[in-house]
């Protein structure tokens, strides 16, 4: 809504940094509609486009890959998106199925591939790729905070080694934030 942005914006005044995040979750219909978001893509970007007209709000926006049918094109089109939309932050995440929540309960009757630290990285390391490198990346991945209540990915319980696994990858492979758009490399 109009009055909450201008609220925040106003909070903003003063050189009071004030950060809204949106968690979209995704750029496809389907895999919205996998989450039970209760909103479409356009919803979605609406509303980062109404908060990215308020100058005093840094806009952020949640995406997360692993739904059935998400590929590295569907990754690297969600970057594109969020680089012509100018968004300030992404945090990007895989799906992660936990106990005693209704998609556990969906897993268990229809089990579908989750994806491994491996595959998850691929799709990270294309996002970033073409990710204008004015965007701050504030998350590469999610850690279940209650290992415990983890059904899967087995690999999001671990802290440190999905996001040095990523290091690793991008290092072996030249691979830096925006390189698909040309952009040179100005930090590690």
């Amino acid at each position: 809504p109009g009055d909450v942005l201008q609220l925040l914006n106003g909070y903003g005044r003063g050189g009071r940094y004030v950060s809204l995040e949106l968690g979209l979750q995704s750029l496809r219909d389907e895999a919205l509609e996998f989450y039970e978001r209760g909103h479409s893509v356009a919803e979605g970007l609406d509303a980062v486009e109404r908060a990215l007209r308020f100058p005093n709000l840094s806009v952020s926006v949640h995406l997360m890959f692993g739904a059935p049918g998400d590929t590295i094109e569907h990754a690297i089109e969600a970057a594109r998106t969020m680089s012509r939309l100018g968004v300030h932050g992404v945090k990007i995440h895989q799906l992660m199925v936990l106990k005693d929540t209704l998609l556990a309960e969906r897993y268990a009757r229809e089990p579908w591939p989750l994806l491994s630290m491996d595959g998850f990285n691929e799709m990270a390391m294309a996002f970033l790729e073409h990710l204008d490198p004015s965007i701050h990346v504030e998350r590469t991945h999610a850690l279940s905070s209650h290992p415990t209540e983890l059904v899967g990915p087995a690999w999001s319980a671990l802290r440190f080694e999905p996001m040095n696994a990523l290091k690793k990858a991008m290092l072996e492979n030249g691979s830096y934030q925006g390189k698909a758009l040309g952009h040179r490399r100005t930090a590690c």
